[in-house]
């Protein structure tokens, strides 16, 4: 519910936004309004990965930077290494 809302409040602010600054910029409204838009949205999808950052696989093949980080935690950690068993036993 939360995050709906402040995805529709969202999608309606970066929708007003050209009509309030199109007599300050000009033609300019369409570019600092593309980069507004692409910084909030991608705040808030960080956010929804935040929430829920291992929601499933898809997600970690999405986010190079967490499958990174992973790696890189993971480097150090013990591992122990289980032995194949022979054939037939």
């Amino acid at each position: 519910s939360y995050s709906r809302h402040r995805s529709r409040f969202l999608t309606i602010w970066c929708g007003t936004l050209p009509v309030v600054l199109v007599d300050a910029l000009g033609w300019m409204t369409v570019p600092a309004v593309a980069f507004v838009s692409w910084c909030l949205f991608g705040i808030e999808e960080i956010g929804h990965l935040i929430e829920q950052p291992f929601r499933d696989e898809e997600a970690l093949a999405s986010a190079p930077a967490l499958v990174s980080a992973r790696r890189h935690y993971s480097y150090g950690l013990p591992v122990r290494r289980l032995r194949r068993l022979p054939p037939g036993a």
